[in-house]
C-alpha cells in the first residue's frame, strides 16, 4: 500500500506544472466522468477557452482530469490526514476500511442523477402498472454513512460525495424506493454504536436488523405486526473481508450481534431455486401457523444477505435471488409467485444494474406473463 500524507502527490506536482498558468485562478468547477464507455467533460462558463481547448484535445486523460480537479477542491488550509491505498482499499489513519469501489463509481457514473431518477421511477411504476407490488431498496456505501470518517485528502473524495448526496436526494422521494438511511442513522444515535464492521464491506448485524426494520414497516399495509425494533445482543469476532484485498494479515476484529424484537418464533423449510447453482438462490416456506405477511421475492447481494435471518420468519414465504445470478426468464417466473417482490442493491453497484439491466425487466415480464 501507498502512505499518503496529507495532499497527494499529484497536487503537488500540479502547482508547479506550467499548465497551471493557464487557467491559475479561473473561478466555477471542471466536471469530469470517467466511464470509458461515455467519457465527457463539462466545463463552467467562466473557465477560459483556452482550457476548454486543452481539455477538448485530451479526453482520454479524464481520470487525470478529474483528480486534479479534486485536488483543486480541497480546503488549502485543512489539517492534513493520512491514509493508506491499494487498488481497492482505502485504509485511514484510525484503521477503518474503505472498498475504493464506492468511490470510483460515484465519481465515474453510470447514469446522470437525472437519469437514474428517471429510470427508477419508470421501473416501478411500469411494473405496478402490471399489478407487480415492486418496490427498491438501496443499501447505503459505507462511505455514505461514515463520511467524516473519510479522509478529506483523498483524491475522489469531493466528487464521489457530491454524486452520493445528489443520488439519495433525488431517489428516496420516489414512490416505492424504501429508505434505508433514516434506520441506519436512528441506530447509530441510539446505540452510538457503528452500523458497519471496521475492516469490511458490509453492515454488521445491527445495520441489517435496522434495515429489515425498516422493510417491514413499508410493507405491513394492514398493520399486522408489532413493529420490532432493533438491538443489540452482543459482541461477536469477525474477519473483515477488506483486509486481504488490500495485502494485509487477517486477524479477528469484533463487531456486534443483533436482533428484531418481538420476532415470530417460527419453524421453516429451506429448498434450493436450483441443484446446481449458487447455493444462497433459495425458497424459505414459514410451516408454522403464524406467519404474518405473505410471499415475499428478494432480488438482492451479500448486503441483504446479512439480512435474511431478521427477515424470513415475517412471511410465509421468502424466495432469495442473487442478483450476480442475472436471468430474465427466471426473474419473471419469481415475480409472477410473489405478493411483494423486493429489488436490493448497495448503492455502490445500483446506478449500474438499474441502467443496465433492471430497465428492461417491466416490459420482459410482461411478454413472458
Amino acid at each position: 500500500m501507498k502512505r499518503h500524507h496529507g495532499y497527494p502527490l499529484f497536487f503537488l506536482f500540479t502547482i508547479c506544472s506550467p499548465l497551471l498558468s493557464e487557467f491559475a485562478g479561473a473561478p466555477g468547477r471542471l466536471n469530469t466522468n470517467s466511464n470509458p464507455d461515455d467519457a465527457y467533460f463539462e466545463l463552467a462558463p467562466e473557465y477560459p477557452s483556452r482550457l476548454a481547448t486543452w481539455v477538448s484535445l485530451n479526453a482520454p486523460l479524464t481520470k487525470y482530469a478529474r483528480k486534479f480537479d479534486d485536488a483543486l477542491n480541497q480546503p488549502l488550509l485543512a489539517g492534513g490526514d493520512e491514509y493508506m491505498i491499494s487498488e481497492r482499499v482505502l485504509v485511514t489513519e484510525q484503521g477503518t476500511m474503505f472498498i475504493t469501489d464506492q468511490f470510483t463509481e460515484s465519481c465515474s457514473p453510470h447514469g446522470s442523477i437525472e437519469e437514474v431518477r428517471s429510470a427508477t421511477e419508470s421501473f416501478i411504476s411500469d411494473f405496478r402498472g402490471l399489478g407487480v407490488e415492486v418496490y427498491v431498496a438501496v443499501s447505503p456505501n459505507k462511505s455514505s454513512l461514515r463520511r467524516e470518517l473519510v479522509p478529506r485528502s483523498y483524491p475522489l473524495f469531493g466528487c464521489s460525495t457530491t454524486y452520493s448526496e445528489q443520488l439519495w436526494a433525488s431517489i428516496l422521494p420516489i414512490e416505492g424506493v424504501i429508505d434505508l438511511i433514516s434506520p441506519l442513522k436512528d441506530f447509530e444515535d441510539a446505540t452510538g454504536v457503528s452500523t458497519f464492521k471496521k475492516e469490511d464491506t458490509h453492515w454488521n448485524q445491527g445495520g441489517a436488523a435496522a434495515a429489515v426494520g425498516q422493510i417491514l414497516k413499508t410493507l405491513d399495509h394492514r398493520n399486522v405486526l408489532e413493529q420490532p425494533i432493533p438491538e443489540i445482543t452482543g459482541i461477536v469476532p469477525y474477519e473483515g473481508d477488506l483486509r486481504a484485498l488490500g495485502g494485509l494479515d487477517s486477524y479477528a476484529d469484533l463487531t456486534v450481534s443483533a436482533t428484531l424484537s418481538p420476532t415470530p418464533t417460527v419453524e421453516t423449510f429451506s429448498q434450493a431455486l436450483e441443484s446446481d447453482g449458487f447455493p444462497g438462490n433459495r425458497t424459505v416456506t414459514n410451516k408454522s401457523a403464524d406467519a404474518q405477511l405473505g410471499k415475499l421475492v428478494i432480488f438482492g447481494d451479500s448486503f441483504s444477505q446479512v439480512a435474511e435471518t431478521f427477515i424470513s420468519p415475517f412471511f410465509e414465504e421468502v424466495t432469495f435471488q442473487r442478483l450476480y445470478d442475472f436471468d430474465t426468464e427466471k426473474y419473471s417466473s419469481l415475480i409472477e409467485a410473489a405478493d411483494y417482490v423486493l429489488f436490493w442493491s448497495v448503492e455502490r453497484s445500483f446506478v449500474w444494474r438499474l441502467m443496465n439491466q433492471w430497465s428492461t425487466l417491466p416490459s420482459i415480464y410482461e411478454e413472458q406473463r
